[in-house]
Parts: C-alpha cells; structure tokens; sequence
C-alpha cells in the first residue's frame, strides 16, 4: 500500500484537554521487564470545564500519559486503555472498596467500576508485579490499569473522574482509617483520536500476539520509570508473527530461525515520513530462550529498529528487525509501503516476530503510547486465548476459531486476532 495515510491529531468536538529490568518488547517477557510512556508526575491531564467538588484527597491519582483517545477494535467496540498511579499520601493505611470511572460532566453517570476480581486483577506495584491486596501501606504507591469498553464512539464521554471508595485518613490530622468517598483526577479522552496507519507487513495470516487482551501482559503490562517520570510506550504495541496455511508459526526444529514463517518478510513503512533513529548490527537471538537480563542495556533491548517520524508528535517504533537487513538510513525519507527491513529475532526476544507501536517522541523508553488503526485488513479469525496459555511450544498448528474472511478498515486487531494485510 502506498500513500499518505491520516497520523493528525483529530479533536472530537468536547471538551478541550490539554519496571525492573531494561525495557523488553520480547514475545515471551514477563511484565517486569519493558516498558515505556508518558508522564505520570504531573496529574491526570489538564481539563477545561471541569469543576469537581473540593475534598481532602488522603490517596492521589495521577496518570501515566497525559492524553489518550478511544480506539475501534476488531469487535466493533470502542476501547480506552490507560493507566492510574494511586499514592497513599498519609499514615493511615488505605483500603480500596472500589474505584469508580464517571463523566465528569455528570458525576452521578458512572462510566465503569473497578470492586472484587476486577478490582485486584488491576491493581500492580510499581514494579509491575500483580498486588492482588487491595490495601495500600502509608507512603506506598499502586498502579491501576483502566480499560474502558464502549459500544459506540458517541457513548465515550470527553472526560472522565475517578471516585475512590474505601478506608484511609479522613483528614490531615489522624493516622487512623475511616470510610472515606471522593472525586478527584478527571481525565480527558477525547483530546485526540487514533492514528490511521497503513499496513507493516505484506498478506499473509498474522497472529496478534500480545495485543489488546489482558492487562497484565508483555506490553500493556510494562511501565518503566525512565528519566524520572513512567512511562507505557507499548500500551497499544502488538508483536506479529506469521501462520503457514496450516496454521504453523514454526515448521520444523524451533531452535532454527528458518524454521518461521515470518522470519525474513519484508517489513514496510506504515505512513510517509522521515527515519530518525536506526540501528542494524545486533546478531539475531536463538529462538526459545532470552537473552541474559544482565547483558540487555537501553541500547540492545530492542535489537535491530528503525523509529519513523510520521507525523507531529508522532513515531512508528519496529523491534527486533534481522541484523543487516535494515535498508534505510537516519535522515531518509520513506514513502507508505517501502520496505524498511526484515522480520527478525534481535534483541530481548523468543521467537521471531515484528514488534510494532506508535509513540510519542523518538525514544522508544521515554514516550506516551499513541491509539492507532490499519487502514485496511481482513479478518480471518482468532486463536483460542486458553490454548494460547496453555502452550508448551508456540509452533502449532493452531486452531483458528471462526475461520472466514472480512473486510476491515479503521480498526485495531485485538489479541491473538489472525488477520491478513494488503498484498
């Protein structure tokens, strides 16, 4: 596909709003061990026409990122991701009840609750490890991944609060708890929209692994501290690898970098734009094992890339591109559709795949995830979510559930999708 493809900022009419190890963009990483974002230091975004009652607010909110949009995804439905650092700023201990999501035009409108399972299923340290207790210790900090579903883009309010419900000092001057109820951080959702992408590989069936599913995985799971701020530059980030027509990722000995089908494929400019960053000269890791976190720095972590600047504020981020493959240099311009390099297996990573997301700046470790969709793609199914966990070995063959074709446009595949790009 060639052309210009839309990566602008589009404001929806609304209100106007404004980690353990080095980063790992690899197939088979724990979250502890990547990520990248925006600031989470300096509130929940700024918002005009927003008046929420004043109140003593003993447990702080604050995003990572200062901006996001709502997403369309395979299913038809509207998503919003991001992320909440919860602060107990007082002695007392603060125990969590539930978190509720409102309209912050409209307190009484609450958009989602966060109680129970869905409450610690969410709820992680700062490390990025699950925390599955719900009391937060003075002086301590959790972070909440928030994902909002909606049928249709009009349900999507332009701003959002958050009302904590639970025990924690009541007021400045007690360090026991009590039952304790306010709105703080409202949050803007609709300051800009997606950006619309071509495609970064060529036909084929691709599966979407460690996509849109799960808030504990590789890469929505990854918030890094970098330069003194957090950071979730993969929250929208996909690792794409490719199916044979028997449904194989692998044919063969796994040990083999040939023996994977995308191995080696072509990988494409997804807009019009300038090559800021490159690097081509990280030997390929052997497939089933990772690297040694003592020998990955900022610099190897995602092996061969190459960072695109495709809009204002706006950069694709490909990882793991095979070592001397790389066909374009720091300066050069790229048209929609030209070949950049190929799929490999550099950098902390398990298998070869292309890892892919948009961001904020050119430094893949101290960005803001940016929403995108693929302009065109055709559905063909999806891998069962349980046989995926359950694996011992990704090769396959894999079962496509709801095999078949449709055409789609504007959307974002979700997690374990198998689709097929433009040839």
């Amino acid at each position: 596909m060639t052309g210009t493809v839309n990566v602008s900022r589009r404001t929806f009419i609304g209100a106007a709003a404004a980690g353990a190890a080095a980063a790992t963009t690899g197939l088979a990483c724990s979250s502890d061990d990547d990520a990248t974002g925006t600031s989470a230091g300096t509130g929940a975004g700024p918002t005009t026409s927003v008046d929420l009652p004043v109140a003593f607010t003993p447990v702080l909110f604050s995003t990572v990122g200062a901006e996001t949009a709502p997403v369309e995804c395979s299913d038809g439905r509207w998503r919003v991701l991001y992320e909440l650092v919860l602060t107990n700023s007082k002695p007392a201990p603060a125990s969590l009840d539930r978190i509720e999501v409102v309209d912050a035009h409209d307190l009484g409108t609450v958009v989602a609750t966060l109680a129970d399972d869905d409450l610690t299923s969410s709820l992680h340290r700062l490390s990025g490890a699950p925390e599955p207790s719900t009391t937060i210790a003075p002086d301590a900090a959790r972070l909440l991944y928030v994902e909002l579903v909606f049928d249709a883009l009009d349900d999507v309010p332009d701003v959002v609060a958050h009302r904590f419900v639970g025990d924690a000092a009541a007021n400045p001057g007690t360090s026991e708890a009590s039952p304790v109820e306010y709105v703080t951080a409202p949050f803007a959702l609709r300051n800009r929209s997606e950006a619309i992408i071509a495609a970064p590989l060529r036909g084929g069936r691709w599966l979407a692994v460690n996509g849109l599913d799960s808030t504990t995985g590789v890469h929505r799971g990854s918030v890094q501290s970098v330069g003194g701020q957090l950071f979730d530059a993969q929250r929208f980030a996909i690792d794409w690898m490719k199916l044979d027509d028997a449904g194989h990722l692998a044919s063969g000995d796994p040990a083999e970098l040939s023996a994977y089908h995308g191995y080696g494929e072509p990988v494409l400019a997804v807009a019009d734009g300038t090559v800021v960053d490159v690097a081509d000269a990280l030997d390929d890791q052997p497939p089933g094992t990772l690297p040694d976190p003592a020998d990955i720095t900022l610099e190897t972590v995602d092996g061969n890339h190459v960072v695109l600047e495709i809009g204002e504020d706006v950069y694709a981020f490909y990882a793991h591109l095979s070592p001397g493959s790389v066909a374009v240099a720091e300066g050069d311009r790229v048209s929609a559709g030209d070949e950049i390099g190929e799929l490999g297996n550099s950098g902390n990573t398990s298998a070869p795949h292309l890892h892919l997301h948009l961001m904020t700046t050119p430094d893949p470790l101290a960005s803001d995830s940016i929403p995108y969709v693929f302009e065109s793609f055709s559905l063909r199914g999806k891998v069962s979510d349980e046989a995926w966990g359950l694996a011992d070995d990704i090769s396959g063959p894999w079962e496509i559930e709801d095999p078949g074709e449709s055409e789609r446009s504007d959307q974002l595949p979700l997690g374990l999708d198998v689709i097929s790009f433009p040839s």
